[in-house]
């Protein structure tokens, strides 16, 4: 095999192996959305970790703020009735809306969002 033919698929494979990559070509993590638990979400953080950026098979593309996402996987993991009938909730604000329109879920408005 030609030289510059090895050292093309090698490099190819090593990018291969390192996993999905965003626009600055950090590793997306494959997670649990922390919504509605799905086990095959896209997570990546955002500005020092400070927001994650999740895209979900059933929330569908949304941002939550590090407090919002570390309180929804608190939820989670509680896992009492009236947590996981909020994150339900969550859950179907966050399916009913438009494709393409944007979600900014923070600490502290997070529930407006699936108010009555």
């Amino acid at each position: 095999m030609h030289p510059d033919r090895r050292s093309f698929l090698a490099v190819g494979f090593t990018t291969l192996a390192a996993g999905p990559l965003t626009a600055n070509d950090l590793p997306i993590r494959v997670g649990v959305c922390p919504v509605c638990g799905a086990p095959d979400a896209f997570i990546d953080t955002l500005h020092d970790g400070d927001e994650y950026y999740v895209e979900c098979v059933n929330c569908r593309v949304y941002r939550a703020s590090r407090r919002a996402f570390r309180l929804f996987q608190y939820l989670r993991d509680k896992a009492d009735a009236e947590s996981l009938t909020r994150l339900q909730r969550l859950a179907a604000a966050l399916r009913s809306r438009e494709r393409g329109a944007a979600v900014q879920l923070d600490y502290e408005t997070w529930e407006t969002s699936i108010s009555d």
